[in-house]
């Protein structure tokens, strides 16, 4: 191998290997006049001139991503026939070094990891976009903890595309093969094959170990026609229900998992909170807005310090049952799953529910404002039942509520469920603390 350290690409200089994979090299660099640090990935390649025209049509590609989940690309070239990227550099490392092979993650903190990761996945698969290499070790860890998911696979770099061979004969997908989705080995990766990709990294990080183990071409082989072992077998804890929805995730046919990435993230949260009691966790439970997350399993998982309330319930629901009648589960899974998937984009704790009301909690106040928009966006563009309207109201509040064992109470917690009471059906209200904070 090469070792590039000390020279310049572009306008960047190389600082030092931060790591190396089948196919390419990533180095930590510098910009010579601006003096940020940046990744730069370089790809174990030399290009003719048809191949490095086809790179920079897909690095172009690549480099107009943007989502709060995705490491940005910077910048791109071919030098010397050497194709590279530069991306940003994300200073938390990646999931693999915060959680090593072998170790097992707690499952709330896996719900919060799998809902960035798949709000991140569904935004390509959005943009007919296919990520192609979905493993711990693409997950990286930006400046406030939060997940970035990184190294999009490169059509152009698919042994598939190149030679005809399957992804699990070339030596450099060793590291990939234990995610590869069947149809993947197969040469035909589709969407639902990140899907699986992270499926099998959730049973990983269940169970302490991946489902299927031997060589690569072992390991692709059992993909295409082994059943995985059941998780309870290494996990008797686990609720049924989540191995439900891990397996499913895991089906042979891609027409067997979530219809998307998303409902696999949404499925494996309804499925934790159920598991946590052995049904689905009150919201207040006791009448109280300030005891409001009492009976969850654990709340190690939710933000401390300042965070942002938000309280959500439909307005005229009583009404609305009336109206509906026995649609009116039909209608209520719908908004529960538009709301949900919303609060999972930007990053919300979803505290507790009850029927039609909803506590979620943000670490960062613009996050919170940017899913209750994106929240009242899709119930407003959603096809409800003809001559059906639901209208959420919304309340948000910025403040310091104390995180008990059995979840937030104080004053703050009375503060943000009064704003939600105050509103009327498609509104939000903001308390002045929360305003400020997102001027």
């Amino acid at each position: 191998m090469v070792d590039r350290v000390g020279q310049q690409l572009g306008n960047y200089r190389l600082l030092r290997l931060l790591g190396r994979g089948g196919f390419a090299d990533v180095y930590l660099g510098e910009h010579i006049y601006l003096k940020k640090p940046a990744a730069l990935k370089v790809l174990h390649l030399r290009l003719d001139e048809q191949d490095a025209e086809q790179f920079l049509r897909e690095a172009q590609t690549l480099a107009g991503l943007d989502h709060p989940h995705i490491v940005r690309v910077l910048d791109f070239a071919v030098q010397d026939g050497m194709p590279f990227l530069v991306m940003d550099y994300a200073v938390g490392g990646t999931l693999r070094t915060r959680h090593p092979a072998g170790t097992r993650v707690p499952l709330e903190q896996i719900i919060v990891y799998v809902s960035q990761v798949a709000s991140a996945l569904q935004y390509a698969h959005d943009q007919r976009l296919i990520h192609r290499d979905v493993k711990p070790e693409n997950m990286l860890l930006g400046t406030q903890e939060q997940v970035l998911l990184g190294d999009f696979g490169l059509a152009m770099l698919t042994p598939s595309s190149r030679s005809g061979s399957t992804q699990a004969m070339d030596p450099a997908m060793a590291g990939t093969a234990p995610y590869l989705a069947p149809e993947q080995v197969q040469g035909q990766p589709r969407p639902a094959s990140d899907q699986y990709a992270l499926g099998v990294v959730v049973y990983e990080w269940l169970s302490g170990q991946r489902p299927f183990r031997g060589t690569p071409i072992e390991v692709a082989l059992q993909h295409v026609s082994a059943p995985p072992p059941p998780l309870h077998e290494q996990f008797p804890e686990l609720s049924p229900a989540v191995e439900e929805v891990v397996i499913r995730a895991l089906a042979k046919e891609p027409e067997l998992r979530f219809p998307s990435v998303q409902d696999f993230a949404l499925a494996l949260a309804e499925a934790s909170r159920k598991g946590a009691s052995g049904q689905t966790l009150p919201v207040l439970a006791s009448g109280d807005p300030a005891e409001a997350g009492r009976g969850a399993a654990s709340m190690d998982y939710l933000p401390r310090g300042t965070v942002t309330l938000l309280f959500t319930d439909i307005e005229g629901s009583s009404s609305l049952l009336q109206q509906v009648g026995q649609r009116y589960t039909q209608v209520l899974g719908e908004c529960r799953r538009l709301l949900r998937a919303a609060f999972h984009q930007y990053h919300g704790h979803e505290v507790d529910t009850q029927g039609d009301a909803f506590f979620v909690v943000f670490a960062r106040a613009t996050d919170a404002l940017s899913a209750a928009v994106a929240a009242q966006r899709a119930l407003a563009s959603h096809s409800w039942p003809t001559g059906v309207t639901v209208r959420v109201r919304m309340g948000l509040h910025t403040g310091e509520p104390e995180l008990t064992p059995e979840g937030y109470v104080g004053l703050d917690v009375h503060h943000a469920a009064r704003i939600m009471s105050a509103g009327h059906g498609g509104q939000m209200l903001l308390s002045q603390a929360t305003c400020t904070l997102v001027e």
